[in-house]
């Protein structure tokens, strides 16, 4: 999902190969992230975890991949329920602020 990001925005030169190459590739892993969890509230089942954590950030870049979210329901409320987690939103705050420390 990350290379797409770098194809689209940063590229030295355009190649519309690549970016087609992984623009499908991202599609298919949103497809694979759908069928999980159009079976599981959390992509590691029952609970929240660090599934869940660690692959958010990746599906919270999905305007800059091109993606249409409406396309993928399932994918789409998972994101919007971690969106809604306070801790999601003080995250997200202190990353557009630029800190990065772990505390509080």
């Amino acid at each position: 999902m990350g290379k797409i990001i770098i194809l689209i925005t940063q590229p030295p030169q355009t190649i519309p190969y690549a970016i087609e190459r992984y623009q499908v590739e991202t599609q298919r892993l949103y497809h694979v992230l759908n069928k999980r969890l159009e079976n599981s509230p959390w992509l590691g089942g029952e609970n929240y975890s660090i599934a869940d954590i660690a692959c958010w950030p990746w599906v919270n870049a999905w305007t800059r991949q091109r993606i249409d979210l409406a396309m993928y329901p399932a994918v789409k409320n998972w994101h919007e329920r971690i969106r809604s987690r306070p801790a999601t939103g003080q995250a997200l705050l202190k990353a557009q602020l630029g800190d990065e420390r772990s505390d509080s």
